[in-house]
């Protein structure tokens, strides 16, 4: 798989709240960041215990989560957005090394009204 495919991929685990369609693509030492969390999610385990317990919580409530592809220039990746589809809240930055996500990154920089928007919003 390429990024792009591996992005696509990833979108679609959000949007459908389905962390197991992105864990199988992480790599074992997969790092988690965000920009609005004090320190990084630094195992593959941690991350997607941390992932499914946030999937569990948005399932059970009335919001909505939409991943829609973009780039930043030539590099592909996904703009967030919650409740609505032009409610957007932050960048999700892949770095990917040997076909698997190495890292994973929630941003507010670089924003998203930076990025190239595609309209995609892989199901």
């Amino acid at each position: 798989m390429n990024k792009l495919e591996i992005i696509n991929e990833v979108a679609k685990g959000y949007n459908n709240l389905d962390s197991e369609r992105i864990e199988v693509l992480a790599a074992d030492a997969i790092i988690y960041e965000s920009q609005w969390v004090l320190s990084s999610i630094n195992s593959k385990e941690e991350v997607f215990k941390y992932l499914k317990h946030k999937f569990e919580i948005i399932k059970n409530s009335e919001t909505k989560l939409f991943a829609e592809i973009a780039y930043f220039g030539e590099e592909p990746c996904i703009i967030l957005a919650q409740d609505n589809k032009d409610n957007k809240i932050a960048t999700l930055l892949l770095e990917i090394k040997n076909q698997h996500i190495s890292r994973m990154d929630i941003c507010e920089v670089p924003n998203w009204r930076d990025a190239i928007r595609t309209n995609e919003y892989p199901l």
